[in-house]
């Protein structure tokens, strides 16, 4: 740090492993999530062979309709654990209490979440936990990874859903970081038309 400088106030997240997956089109030049998602595979893929698949994953994860005021995509290494982050701003201050309680569920299906402050994120709170899908022969489990982070001019949401449980407990320190950094947009949760 040089002199003057403000010291660090917390994580920094990584660009190299969130990929910002656009909402609307056209964007920034792509006119579609087609072209957006060839890009990435050109950009992203170490092997000419990666890119079909990498770009076909791409173009879904762009064309998702999934409620969100933005959304990320964990892409860490070739070949590793790739998740779909989802955000929400709200554009009011959630009151602690109901912050705690929105971590919180009663759902039968869903294990007792662990709640807790996210180190070094002011007014931010995660919670983990599994829920299991489907009759009891066929019962998969889902982890879950809910962050809710409060400002003064709102709160973002922030959610991480996968099948891969290890893989999610290994992410969580990219995903605190994506949480400390995300700055608030508000203006509501986008949609597609």
């Amino acid at each position: 740090m040089r002199a003057g400088e403000a010291p660090d106030e917390g994580p920094d997240y990584d660009p190299e492993l969130w990929i910002e997956v656009p909402l609307f089109f056209p964007f920034a030049g792509w006119p579609d999530a087609a072209a957006w998602a060839h890009d990435i595979a050109q950009e992203a893929a170490l092997r000419p062979d990666e890119r079909e698949g990498l770009a076909e994953r791409a173009r879904l994860l762009a064309e998702s309709d999934w409620p969100a005021t933005r959304r990320f995509w964990y892409f860490p290494v070739q070949g590793g654990f790739e998740a779909i982050v989802h955000v929400i701003d709200v554009d009011e201050v959630i009151p602690q209490e109901q912050v705690l309680e929105m971590l919180r569920t009663d759902d039968a299906r869903v294990t007792d979440p662990v709640i807790e402050a996210i180190e070094g994120v002011p007014g931010a709170w995660r919670s983990a936990y599994i829920v299991a899908e489907g009759d009891q022969d066929q019962r998969a489990a889902m982890g879950v990874v809910r962050a809710v982070r409060m400002r003064g001019e709102g709160t973002t949401l922030v959610e991480l859903i996968d099948a891969d449980l290890a893989a999610i407990g290994v992410a969580l320190p990219d995903f605190d970081a994506l949480v400390g950094d995300l700055q608030f947009i508000g203006g509501g949760v986008g949609g597609r038309d």
